[in-house]
């Protein structure tokens, strides 16, 4: 599946329409990764709210990147621009040493997907130690 986008660049005139266009061929799914897997206070954006954090990248064009925890539902996570995404996970409670299991999902254009996963253990008592 090759998606036509239409974007910014040189553009290609169909002789026959007229219309313009540019074709963006993307043949290597995109890449994702899941920043620290030890948070502690210092990621609090409130009592029981964490950000997550991460990068991601695509050869061509990133669509989006969502998030899960643990078997929940997959959710948006913001994209800086740079590189990055940013998630800010609403907890039931202040974390004190749980492990959940996060994956990071992310899309480019043509939809192809690439998911990681990985263990994250929350704990807001300072000091932050990894069991």
């Amino acid at each position: 599946y090759l998606p036509m986008i239409a974007n910014e660049g040189p553009p290609v005139t169909d002789i026959y329409t007229g219309t313009v266009a540019t074709l963006y061929v993307d043949l290597t799914p995109p890449e994702v990764a899941i920043g620290s897997t030890a948070l502690n206070g210092d990621q609090a954006l409130g009592p029981a709210i964490v950000e997550l954090t991460g990068t991601a990248s695509d050869s061509v064009l990133l669509h989006r990147v969502d998030v899960r925890i643990d078997d929940g539902p997959w959710q948006r996570a913001g994209l800086d621009g740079a590189g990055g995404w940013r998630f800010p996970w609403r907890l039931t409670a202040p974390p004190a040493g749980q492990s959940y299991e996060v994956s990071a999902r992310a899309t480019d254009l043509a939809g192809r997907a690439t998911v990681v996963t990985e263990t994250v253990v929350v704990d807001f008592d300072l000091p932050f130690q990894v069991p």
